[in-house]
């Protein structure tokens, strides 16, 4: 009987040990998070930022064919043909070699039983070898944007929207997105060259509490 009457006070005294060092971790969570909160409202949410550029952004779809005696034939679905003009300029990469070249030709009637256009790329000079290629084709070209990457910009709620660092203070700004490639977006007139905008996680940022930029 004493025995079991030790092993109910050991067993007791267990469960309140884990009970108080449930409450203890408990109370050390509670005080964690704030104390990240006021860390950043008292030095600024640390961020990291890149300037708003003006340059060309050129706009390109990728296809795949192959390379015979300097041209590449490919074949591309109706509105991937659509947008591939005659002499677009294009860039094959092959063993780290770079490969410029142009369209040469565009059918613009599909074939009867694949419903495929046919686009034939010319290369001058030095030519990719004989073998099947990716190549990055120009359908389009915008001079003088403000250009951004595409980090900076978030689409959460349907919206495209950034934040620019403006005095050491977060500034959320909606956004037009005029062009795109698969890096960068060109921007409308909301951004201006040389704006600090913010790459880094947005998530936690809210409009009007100050920045903390890391280099």
């Amino acid at each position: 009987m004493k025995k079991i009457i030790f092993l109910l006070v050991v067993f007791i005294g267990y469960g309140a040990s884990l009970v108080v060092k449930d409450q203890a971790n408990q109370e050390a969570k509670k005080k964690d998070i704030p104390t990240l909160y006021s860390l950043w409202e008292k030095n600024g949410t640390p961020v990291r930022v890149a300037s708003v550029i003006k340059g060309s952004l050129v706009d390109t779809v990728i296809v795949t064919g192959n390379s015979k005696k300097g041209i590449i034939t490919c074949y591309v679905s109706p509105d991937v043909a659509q947008k591939i003009k005659v002499n677009s300029e294009a860039e094959v990469v092959q063993d780290d070699n770079s490969y410029t070249g142009f369209v040469e030709s565009v059918t613009r009637t599909p074939q009867l039983l694949s419903g495929l256009h046919e686009i034939k790329i010319k290369f001058k000079g030095t030519k990719p070898s004989s073998k099947s290629a990716l190549v990055h084709v120009e359908v389009g070209r915008l001079l003088n944007a403000n250009i951004v990457t595409r980090d900076a910009v978030s689409v959460r709620g349907g919206t495209p929207h950034l934040f620019v660092v403006e005095n050491g203070v977060l500034k959320k700004k909606e956004v037009e997105i005029i062009g795109r490639n698969n890096n960068f977006y060109a921007l409308g007139k909301q951004v201006s060259l040389g704006d600090k905008i913010v790459v880094s996680d947005q998530r936690y940022l809210v409009n009007g509490n100050s920045a903390l930029v890391i280099e």
